[in-house]
């Protein structure tokens, strides 16, 4: 008995090594709880690997990210605030079963990601955006099908496709935050103010026990690193850019979908249906699905009436922040119908007449 003991904490201890904080230790206890989580913590800690790279003026990033290796297209996931590529385990195994190469790095700040000098860094859309740009070039991956941004990561998604159009071939928005501000980040003024606070060493310490406090009140990490990386984020948010960057995207048809959960605490549902507008979604284009995932109202063909893009919404009754955690067979179905899309339009570019019949979603 004492050595199960013994065999268990060793597993734990080698898991922590590779996590960080409060939010590491929660994730790994309940990833400790069946076979199947266990076997994804295998496959996350035999994909897992390092890069390190210059961002010029001195300063160099050192990533820590997953990547599966396999053959077929390239994903790319970018988390949100409080996110790791831990979070998203089931999710890239489920789509590396699928034949996709995923790419999910840990932003800096998070895992064992980090920038050097932080000093240098803000957190901005632009400057994480850099980050990816650059980490992708260290990698050698020159082009990218579908990139996956949860939540707050679609500010640096939206700068990296709207600069690169080329590159990134489609886009999902899962659990995207509006392109004006939103109800979990008011009032924005304290966040842009705590922003500039961090960026001075004496301001810092009288401002950081009241973020700190706003942290423990909605039941998030509060340690100083992540409390100042989520600060960051949200004080650096231009949203005239994102939408800007989201009008880019949508002239240049680039295929979008779009997915979230009508019962996100962070996020209320009329800001999503906002956001969609900009893709020309409605909220009846949307398909909804029930508790179970059963779907209870088909939506908008992605090709039908005026859209000339694949563009496609999915809404989940439940699910909160996560929906990739509770439905996430339907949304790797509808990711891998989108990717299908667009490498129909690929070979569909040498021989158009070969290519009119889509897949029903």
């Amino acid at each position: 008995m004492f050595s199960k003991v013994i065999h268990s904490c060793s597993a734990v201890s080698e898991v922590l090594n590779r996590c960080s904080g409060i939010a590491s230790i929660r994730l790994v206890f309940r990833l400790m709880s069946s076979e199947a989580e266990k076997d994804i913590l295998k496959f996350l800690r035999k994909h897992q690997s390092f890069t390190t790279f210059s961002l010029g003026s001195n300063s160099a990033a050192s990533i820590q990210y997953v990547d599966t290796n396999q053959p077929g297209p390239a994903v790319l996931l970018i988390t949100g605030i409080k996110s790791e590529f831990y979070d998203f385990g089931g999710l890239i195994q489920a789509l590396s079963r699928k034949g996709l190469r995923v790419l999910a790095p840990n932003l800096p700040g998070f895992g064992r990601s980090f920038i050097r000098p932080s000093s240098y860094f803000r957190h901005s859309p632009e400057e994480v955006a850099n980050v990816l740009r650059r980490f992708l070039v260290s990698i050698n991956v020159p082009r990218v099908d579908l990139m996956l941004a949860h939540s707050a990561g679609i500010f640096p998604a939206l700068t990296l496709i709207s600069d690169n159009p080329q590159f990134f071939r489609s886009m999902v928005l899962m659990c995207p935050p509006g392109l004006r501000p939103w109800r979990g980040i008011k009032p924005l003024w304290l966040f842009r103010g705590g922003s500039y606070c961090f960026s001075k060493p004496i301001l810092k310490l009288a401002v950081l026990p009241l973020f700190r406090w706003i942290h423990k009140r909605v039941k998030m990490e509060c340690s100083d690193d992540t409390v100042k990386v989520n600060v960051h984020t949200i004080g650096n948010i231009d949203f005239l850019k994102a939408s800007k960057c989201a009008d880019d995207i949508v002239a240049n048809n680039t295929p979008v979908l779009l997915a979230f959960s009508t019962n996100d605490p962070y996020i209320e549902k009329a800001v999503v249906y906002r956001t969609a507008c900009r893709w020309g979604l409605r909220k009846e284009d949307f398909w909804c699905y029930d508790d179970d995932g059963i779907l209870i109202t088909e939506g908008k063909n992605p090709l039908s009436g005026n859209h000339q893009n694949y563009i496609v919404g999915l809404s989940f009754s439940r699910g909160r922040h996560s929906i990739f955690l509770k439905y996430q067979d339907i949304l790797v179905e509808a990711m891998m119908n989108m990717l299908n899309y667009v490498t129909i339009q690929d070979v569909s570019r040498e021989s158009p007449e070969k290519f009119k019949v889509f897949t029903k979603i």
